[in-house]
């Protein structure tokens, strides 16, 4: 008895924590690619390819087929005994987030028939936005920022029930609050119904909304929300890009007058917060001063507008005299993007290629989220991910417009976003 009641110890601090903060970001931040077109078979049929990699997992996912819910009018049998299996007290949880962090995707690639079942399985069930709680057995204040942005590529189990992180008390650590948006409750499909779990699917990004601080000695806390997602396809994991329906198309519009009423938000107060989007089309915030100068802050925290316009001498302030063309810089971007597949063994067929630009423009996830944000290709994410990258793309498209004998107004550039940290190429 007391060896189970160890066991069941170790499995709920397992999965409701980590002992560091990199497990929970994992090395790889590529998407996952691969499971989404693959079709559902039974968990017996899914489990077979990771049998080399679980102990015992033949008997347990016999043991889960018998001790499911059978009853779920929501759920079919095999999608409700593949929850009731990552909810088991073994290692299958480990094993399976070991992979979906490994740096090499090729790792996950045997787990591909489960995560397809899994992921069917969350994608059925509603999203809670009910507070939960994690913990990490670390004291991480000098690793995490406020207005950080993590990307967490396992499956995070969490708890609405805080009293499950005592176990975590009297050493130290930091137990983690977390305001989900997609959190998928599963206490009804798990092997413990009591401990009311809630998932955080692979691909979850989260904002941190104070950065840790102590609550006691050795103890710490932080405060994390999840971040609305850019693109709804299979849980976020991953994306495609259709070059010829959304990437030309929305190249002119990238380039063509960045304040156009069409791509501007009308605000209504004099303060806003940076978080919020224009229409997921323009990411700039708009006001009209007086004699028709539009003011844009370079405070990436917020922005006023003067009246008449008296605008601060650390605000780009632009008049409608400027024009662009758009051919000549849907050219340009085309260069851009053809000699960075050129250089990445990449063919392009402009017509009707799929573009994945996470490997066409060679960066990883987070900025290749920035990339597709500056191109305007229906994301809705804050200004903050597309800033830097508006910088370098604008940056290139000079560069090209130059040697194309191209003649864009200075005040194009100026007036966009300004960095503080130019991208890395």
């Amino acid at each position: 008895m007391e060896l189970q009641r160890t066991a069941l110890i170790s499995d709920i601090s397992g999965r409701y924590g980590n002992d560091t903060l990199v497990e929970l970001q994992g090395i790889n931040r590529c998407p996952i690619d691969g499971y989404q077109h693959l079709p559902l078979q039974s968990l017996e049929e899914a489990t077979k390819p990771i049998v080399p990699f679980v102990p015992d997992l033949v008997e347990k996912v016999a043991l889960a087929k018998r001790k499911c819910n059978k009853n779920s009018t929501t759920l079919t049998l095999d999608e409700s005994a593949a929850i009731y299996l990552y909810t088991m007290p073994i290692s299958f949880f480990y094993c399976l987030n070991k992979s979906l962090r490994a740096e090499n995707r090729e790792e996950l690639k045997p787990w591909f028939p489960f995560l397809r079942l899994f992921m069917s399985a969350l994608e059925k069930l509603p999203s809670s936005r009910t507070v939960v709680w994690r913990a990490i057995s670390k004291n991480i204040t000098t690793d995490i920022n406020r207005n950080e942005i993590q990307t967490w590529w396992s499956v995070n189990s969490c708890s609405t029930d805080g009293n499950l992180l005592k176990l975590y008390f009297g050493k130290e650590s930091t137990i983690i609050r977390i305001q989900p948006l997609h959190g998928k409750d599963i206490s009804e499909f798990s092997a413990f119904q009591s401990e009311c779990e809630i998932v955080l699917p692979p691909g979850t990004r989260l904002r941190v909304q104070s950065s840790a601080f102590k609550i006691e000695e050795r103890l710490f806390f932080m405060d994390l929300e999840e971040i609305p997602r850019s693109l709804q396809q299979h849980n976020d994991v991953y994306t495609e890009v259709s070059a010829s329906q959304q990437l030309m198309g929305s190249a002119s519009n990238l380039l063509s007058d960045p304040w156009d009423q069409s791509h501007s938000k009308q605000f209504k107060s004099d303060k806003i917060e940076l978080w919020e989007q224009c229409d997921g089309k323009g990411f700039t915030v708009r006001r009209v001063c007086g004699n028709s100068a539009k003011c844009y802050a370079r405070d990436i925290s917020y922005w006023q507008c003067r009246p008449n316009g008296n605008c601060p001498a650390d605000w780009a302030c632009a008049q409608n005299s400027y024009s662009t063309n758009p051919s000549l810089s849907l050219k340009a971007l085309k260069e851009i993007l053809t000699a960075k597949a050129s250089k990445l063994n990449v063919r392009l067929n402009w017509m009707d290629s799929i573009v994945d630009l996470t490997r066409l423009l060679g960066l990883d996830y987070r900025k290749d989220k920035r990339i597709q944000l500056a191109l305007k290709l229906g994301y809705k994410d804050d200004v903050r991910d597309s800033y830097n990258t508006n910088v370098w793309l604008h940056n290139k498209l000079i560069e090209i417009l130059a040697q194309n004998g191209g003649n864009l107004p200075r005040q194009f550039y100026e007036s966009q976003y300004f960095s503080s940290e130019p991208l890395v190429m």
